[in-house]
């Protein structure tokens, strides 16, 4: 469904995100409550925020995190992520081989294969409090820091249309 904000066609977005869960992240000095977005049903719940400038919208690396946006590429990559572990899978066993146990396993026996998880398990990274190993925190980086690059690129692609 197609609509018209400040002049543009925009497409409308929808969140995949399913829960809203309060977050609290403690830092050194400071203690700052964090919610994660609410499932958001059409654009114009979220319209004022669109056109906000990048600057203005993610001050703090939870602020990115924690954008409807970036938990929707968070969650579109696991998705992938996991369709195609599974057809991998699929084709190794029929020559009775399977893959090696990796990062997606930990992750996966942890309980920790979604987004909500793995972006407050970012967090504790961050503030190296993290009780996983450096190859599945890595990992757990790449994935986060993906999403949130695209986050702003897709801001960005908004901000410059706007003006």
């Amino acid at each position: 469904m197609l609509k018209q904000i400040n002049g543009l066609i925009v497409k409308q977005v929808t969140n995949k995100c399913q829960t809203s869960i309060k977050q609290t992240i403690m830092t050194k000095d400071l203690k700052m409550n964090y919610k994660q977005p609410e499932k958001v049903s059409n654009l114009e719940s979220t319209e004022k925020n669109n056109f906000r400038p990048i600057a203005e919208r993610f001050k703090t690396i939870p602020n990115v995190i924690w954008d409807v946006k970036c938990q929707q590429y968070l969650t579109d990559r696991l998705s992938r992520i996991t369709s195609l572990r599974k057809q991998t899978n699929i084709k190794l066993s029929k020559d009775g081989k399977r893959l090696k146990r990796g990062e997606y396993d930990s992750l996966v026996e942890l309980g920790m294969w979604n987004p909500v998880s793995i972006s407050e398990e970012f967090l504790l990274i961050a503030q190296k409090e993290s009780k996983l190993s450096g190859v599945v925190r890595r990992y757990v980086e790449t994935l986060v820091v993906e999403a949130m690059n695209e986050t702003i690129k897709y801001y960005r692609k908004i901000e410059e249309g706007a003006k």
